[in-house]
């Protein structure tokens, strides 16, 4: 199967595809006395991204992916990037209907399911019942989704939305369910996972949307929490110099009101430099101790 789908697209033996594909989506529903092999030993997953494109819309397409890509895991193949890759493959596959592809997901037998996986679909449950305008339900999702790392991306990319749409009032209450991280065990999402698409459709930067928030939105103890847990954390730390100062005009006491905020997070999920930046802020007030 490497070998056949490797290629250009252009040149896939399709009719063998949709053969391979029949095939999957007839096992996919099948109990298995052991878990099925990681797909990323004999599909390179840029040249599955070829054919996924080359046979979108094919039965079984999902079920395949999901065979390979969302189901047992190498331990070299486990690192949270290559994770996120793979889900963005599933999500291609099932045309980026996540409704769908979480029940193609839900087919498999329950030991199949990679739960890492499992839960970066669910996290995307939470645009799309937004763009449903399906607010409560996005909230609910958002206030069991776990672990935390993920869960404070999806609530700033939640808030991002709602403040985007002018939904202040479902934005405030995703406020209230932002909390510290607390599961150091599990790493900061990536930096490029929080990237964030405005309404135009163009994409922003981590400060631009730091700044739509901090601009629209009452400086408050929650909207500084929900920043801090995305771009307070060491996979933000190239992200430049202006993090300490919108961070600091997002909590309604400022450098000091930061400082004490930041006491509270586990040293792993916290970049060193942004604190000591805040300490620095909060020294020149005389507020620091």
């Amino acid at each position: 199967m490497g070998e056949l789908c490797a290629g250009d697209p252009a040149s896939l033996e399709l009719d063998l595809c949709r053969e391979i594909l029949a095939a999957a989506s007839m096992s996919s529903t099948q109990q298995a006395g052991q878990n099925p092999v990681d797909g990323q030993k004999f599909v390179d997953l840029s040249a599955a991204g070829d054919w996924i494109q080359a046979l979108k819309g094919e039965d079984g397409v999902l079920e395949l992916a999901s065979l390979l890509f969302g189901t047992s895991i190498l331990e070299e193949h486990a690192h949270l990037e290559n994770l996120i890759a793979r889900k963005s493959l599933v999500m291609a596959a099932g045309q980026d209907q996540v409704d769908w592809v979480w029940r193609g997901l839900m087919t498999l037998p329950a030991t199949w399911r990679h739960p890492v996986m499992m839960r970066l679909v669910e996290a995307e449950m939470v645009p799309h019942l937004l763009a449903q305008r399906r607010a409560d339900e996005a909230l609910a999702c958002l206030d069991v989704l776990q672990p935390e790392s993920l869960r404070a991306s999806a609530l700033l990319r939640a808030v991002s939305i709602l403040v985007d749409k002018g939904n202040f009032i479902h934005a405030r209450e995703a406020l209230q369910l932002a909390r510290i991280p607390l599961d150091d065990d599990f790493p900061p999402m990536p930096a490029e996972y929080d990237a964030w698409t405005r309404g135009d459709g163009e994409p922003a930067t981590g400060q631009e949307l730091a700044e739509l928030l901090v601009s629209r939105l009452s400086a408050s103890a929650e909207l500084a929490t929900v920043l801090v847990s995305v771009f307070g954390t060491p996979a933000h730390r190239d992200s430049g110099d202006w993090r300490a100062e919108q961070l600091t005009k997002a909590h309604p006491e400022g450098a000091v009101g930061l400082l004490n905020l930041l006491g509270g997070y586990p040293a792993g999920l916290l970049d060193a430099s942004l604190k000591a930046a805040v300490f620095r802020m909060a020294a020149a007030t005389g507020g620091a101790s």
